[in-house]
């Protein structure tokens, strides 16, 4: 992330564009605070040369506006999700298992989406254009992840499925959809039956909905939800309720 954040300072200092000064200013830095080196690096005083008695107080606080805007651009590049990137409720002690791994989605909507649409709205798609390259390379794991599923036969579930389920499914897993994908994750199981709730609720809620079909239900419940609640599952599932039958 640091050399990312050098990197871009580096190009909207030297080849600007349109969107130079928005992007310099957001990091609270105007290109005359940036310098560079005889080898064209981003030009950072050591310590040494910060504590040296006759530094300029002037050269000192430029110093230090390039390093609080990496330091920005590095804390802000990280997805590390925090209370004010989820909602209130969220942040109670009483609802952890509620919100349980849904952290880093609402993280990632408000990081990267939001901001995406923003640049958007003001013009600037080359974003959006970089963050659609997510879905053929989730397609591409997908692919992977069936051949070790699977081995060389298609995945059954897939079989009948056209472009568009699999551009959709990439889409999803790829976290496009946002928060939004909690609506969509509830729908999914309306459509197979079920009623939605727990896929809000959370896995620690879905896997409790499992319990009765462990203790009550038939052979062949029994064994489905045994074997989709072991670690790993979804990688050596099929291999083993082949070898069951």
């Amino acid at each position: 992330a640091l050399a990312g954040g050098k990197a871009l300072i580096k190009r909207h200092v030297k080849d600007p564009n349109k969107n130079s000064d928005r992007f310099l200013r957001q990091l609270d830095l105007a290109a005359s605070d940036v310098k560079f080196d005889e080898d064209g690096n981003l030009l950072i005083l050591t310590r040494l040369e910060r504590e040296a008695p006759g530094l300029a107080s002037e050269e000192l606080a430029r110093d230090d506006r390039v390093r609080n805007a990496l330091n920005r651009f590095v804390d802000e590049s990280i997805l590390r999700p925090n209370a004010a990137q989820r909602p209130i409720w969220a942040s109670d002690p009483n609802y952890a298992l509620i919100f349980h791994l849904k952290s880093f989605m609402f993280s990632f909507h408000d990081r990267i989406l939001r901001r995406v649409a923003t640049e958007a709205s003001l013009g600037n798609i080359t974003p959006l254009i970089l963050l659609m390259v997510f879905i053929p390379m989730m397609l591409m794991a997908d692919i992977l992840k069936d051949m070790i599923r699977y081995g060389l036969g298609a995945n059954p579930r897939k079989a009948k499925w056209g472009l568009g389920d699999h551009l959709w499914n990439a889409t999803q897993r790829s976290g496009l959809t946002g928060i939004g994908q909690l609506i969509v994750d509830a729908r999914n199981a309306q459509q197979v039956g079920e009623l939605g709730f727990f896929e809000l609720a959370g896995p620690t809620a879905e896997m409790l909905s499992d319990v009765p079909d462990l203790f009550f239900g038939n052979d062949e419940q029994q064994w489905r939800q045994f074997t989709r609640n072991i670690p790993f599952q979804n990688i050596w599932r099929y291999w083993l309720e082949n070898a069951s039958e």
